[in-house]
């Protein structure tokens, strides 16, 4: 699986954006509603748009920090708590059209929070910029994100910490 910290991280995203983006379209039964899906275009560039950027993280994050070595953890995203009920009770909630879209712009922010906080495991700070042109700044993201979850605390869960110690404990002697 390569990089250990960059794998969780991704993983979860993944998780993430497809239950923030597609299903909740998919559950409510909007996927050939053309008119429903003209009005969620600015979303759905978003979510493009996002996951692109996330994607080539990830790859710039790997390659920086390939050799890294991580040991004796285990991480469990089913135990996060933005991910599990929100996003994933959220998919199927029986929103009317109006409430739906406000929900899909809502999970830009949540998306763009995520990130903003996997960049700043990465880089030890926040980016200076949103991903997307959504017209909120990052600031203004973060605060939307913060109304329905503390994603920072949260995806704590899943950083992977380098355990070098332990590593050179558990390697045999020379």
């Amino acid at each position: 699986m390569g990089n250990a910290r960059v794998f969780v991280v991704k993983a979860l995203w993944d998780i993430v954006w497809y239950w923030a983006t597609l299903c909740p379209i998919f559950f409510h039964e909007k996927l050939a509603d053309i008119a429903f899906m003209k009005s969620i275009q600015q979303e759905l560039h978003h979510y493009q748009v996002l996951q692109l950027k996330m994607q080539e993280f990830f790859r710039n994050w790997d390659e920086a920090t390939r050799d890294d070595v991580y040991s004796r953890a285990h991480v469990d995203i089913t135990q996060i708590p933005f991910i599990y009920p929100l996003v994933h009770l959220e998919m199927d909630a029986g929103y009317d059209d109006d409430a739906l879209r406000a929900k899909l712009r809502d999970n830009v922010s949540i998306l763009e929070a995520f990130g903003a906080e996997a960049y700043r495991e990465a880089y030890g700070k926040l980016p200076d910029a949103p991903m997307t042109d959504s017209g909120l700044t990052l600031e203004e993201h973060l605060a939307e994100a913060a109304k329905r979850a503390d994603v920072r605390s949260e995806m704590q869960r899943t950083f992977v910490e380098r355990e070098l110690e332990d590593v050179l404990a558990a390697s045999p002697a020379d």
